[in-house]
């Protein structure tokens, strides 16, 4: 079964241990303007609702693999993404709690973020990108500005272990404070897209989004 879910994608990023703390201030990286404004849009933002758009370029695969789905964050620590179609994936994070639904499979997993390694990571880095915290995210890649209006930036990794699987990632803002695109290129020439679209900002987010029904294994016949 081919795997087609962002969130397959994004556990790729971090490995389990993988240092996520706030740099020595000695040692923080000088901002860009660019960036020091981008990030005090997105600080602003208390919820965030879009549709998403993916584009998935296999390199064992001619064609292009697609999915559409939403993206909902809150403030503190609540996240919500639903991927549609083939190998559909839904993932809630709500605080130390995150649950994966994978519809093709009938199948709910939760972990305890407190008590997994790998499930903190890739929760962590998630939030890293939504919460607007540019000095941690220097302490992992090297920031590099393409272009300032619209904000488009290179990010590539610092850390052994994280260039081995992912080469960099572009991410362009929105003049709002969201990012509105976000590529990840592999090592293996795979390549990720994501535009963000229809944004929500700052609006009230019902309780629901973040619910999940376990889903029931299928019966065979």
């Amino acid at each position: 079964m081919r795997e087609l879910s962002i969130i397959c994608t994004l556990g790729l990023l971090l490995s389990p241990g993988e240092a996520l703390a706030d740099p020595d201030p000695a040692t923080r990286p000088k901002l860009s303007p660019a960036i020091a404004l981008v990030a005090e849009k997105m600080r602003a933002i208390k919820t965030l609702q879009v549709e998403l758009r993916e584009e998935k370029e296999l390199k064992v695969l001619a064609e292009k693999v697609q999915a559409r789905g939403t993206l909902v964050f809150a403030r503190p620590r609540r996240l919500a993404i639903d991927l549609q179609g083939e190998g559909g994936t839904t993932l809630v994070i709500d605080g130390n709690t995150m649950t994966t639904v994978y519809k093709a499979l009938k199948r709910t997993e939760r972990v305890d973020l407190a008590k997994d390694p790998r499930a903190r990571a890739v929760a962590e880095h998630l939030f890293l990108l939504l919460e607007a915290e540019p000095e941690a995210l220097a302490a992992i890649y090297d920031l590099a500005v393409l272009e300032e209006k619209p904000l488009t930036m290179v990010l590539t990794p610092r850390p052994e272990a994280l260039a081995k699987i992912l080469r960099k990632v572009e991410a362009r803002f929105d003049e709002r404070g969201f990012v509105d695109r976000l590529a990840l290129f592999e090592q293996n020439g795979d390549v990720t897209r994501w535009n963000f679209s229809a944004p929500h900002i700052n609006e009230p987010v019902s309780e629901s989004a973040f619910e999940v029904a376990p889903m029931r294994p299928r019966e065979m016949p």
